[in-house]
């Protein structure tokens, strides 16, 4: 079974067969086995079997599968799982780090070391220099998820506003990137009605200066409106605090009024359904006021690598709604920094655990 990655990075079906008969010592039926082995260990780690899929990486990126270490350098970085966080440290290095050091070296920097350029996009995507090369890089790749985390980070430190680039951007993102890469423009669904006019599917809305303008008319209509469309811009800006927990059903509906095909959404929506489906509203606020960059945070829950695992078959995937989970039991533990979220779960019954 197939990962749905052929679209992402345009391989053709055999290509892993062909590589395999100009390689010396490598057989047709090796490279065969080795691609239904990276199958099967995707597939588990899209169940949410860390037990199975985690040591057949591990076998498979020591054996020098590319995919493998690419999932491997990817996997390493995010939230571990229950079973991942569980493991002593070392064996917890073993599985999901390449040999080096005290503590092992990243996949992803053995593959860039060894020249693979996509490997080094996503590698230097959690760390400065923020810029826009790298979120070309990223793009190029066709690593949209991690291209748009990063256009959030470049939001967040105020680049976007004096970069001309950022007008740029809509084109490559599509329409759904593009709500999420300009955050501003993402209660635009929420806040029309308050009297902005404006299409945003139309280029000249994206611009630096309109972008300048929006910011400030959001602050000015943000204090004449209701107090859950207060709410839903203050958890907009990683600022839950500013939300009533006595609002979350109305809150929860206006981010689900966000456009179907925001992708960022995905994976709480369908947390929400199976683990609430009495309560969505609700537990869809709920969901994004515990993470710690409140809407920004959800795109955290997105394929590691799109290369590897397209993002449609993440999102359909358990391992969304696994992700969701641990992200929420994770806040739940750290002392004093989540009290007020953890005030949110506490009071819906499905999530008070």
């Amino acid at each position: 079974m197939r990962h749905d990655r052929t679209p992402v990075t345009m391989r053709i079906p055999g290509l892993l067969v062909l590589l395999a008969l100009l390689m010396p010592g490598v057989s047709t039926g090796q490279a065969q086995t080795a691609s239904a082995q990276l199958d099967d260990a995707i597939a588990a780690w899209l169940a949410g079997d860390d037990a199975s899929a985690l040591p057949a990486l591990s076998e498979l990126a020591h054996a020098g599968n590319r995919d493998a270490r690419l999932l491997l350098g990817t996997i390493a970085r995010r939230a571990p799982s229950d079973w991942v966080a569980n493991l002593e440290r070392k064996r917890r290095n073993a599985l999901l780090r390449a040999p080096g050091g005290l503590s092992g070296r990243s996949w992803l920097k053995v593959l860039a070391d060894d020249g693979d350029l996509h490997a080094l996009a996503l590698d230097g995507a959690d760390r400065p220099p923020f810029d826009f090369v790298k979120i070309q890089a990223l793009m190029e790749f066709g690593e949209t998820e991690t291209a748009i985390r990063f256009v959030l980070e470049l939001v967040n430190r105020g680049v976007g506003a004096v970069s001309p680039e950022f007008a740029t951007l809509p084109r490559a993102f599509g329409r759904d990137g593009a709500y999420a890469a300009y955050r501003p423009l993402i209660a635009f669904h929420v806040i029309k009605d308050f009297g902005l006019k404006g299409d945003p599917s139309d280029p000249a809305i994206w611009t630096a200066d309109a972008l300048i303008l929006y910011g400030t008319y959001l602050r000015r209509e943000q204090q004449r409106a209701p107090d859950p469309v207060k709410g839903w811009l203050a958890i907009l800006r990683g600022d839950p605090v500013g939300a009533r927990i006595e609002d979350a059903e109305q809150i929860g509906q206006i981010i689900d009024r966000s456009p179907p095909g925001t992708r960022n959404l995905r994976a709480a929506r369908r947390f929400c359904e199976r683990q609430c489906p009495a309560d969505g509203n609700r537990c869809l606020a709920t969901v994004t006021v515990m993470q710690q960059r409140g809407f920004d945070g959800l795109w955290d829950f997105a394929s590691p690598a799109n290369a590897v695992i397209d993002p449609e078959a993440y999102y359909n995937s358990d391992r969304a709604i696994v992700d969701v989970r641990r992200s929420i039991a994770i806040r739940r533990a750290e002392p004093g920094s989540g009290s007020y979220a953890v005030q949110w779960a506490d009071r819906i019954a499905c999530l008070a655990d």
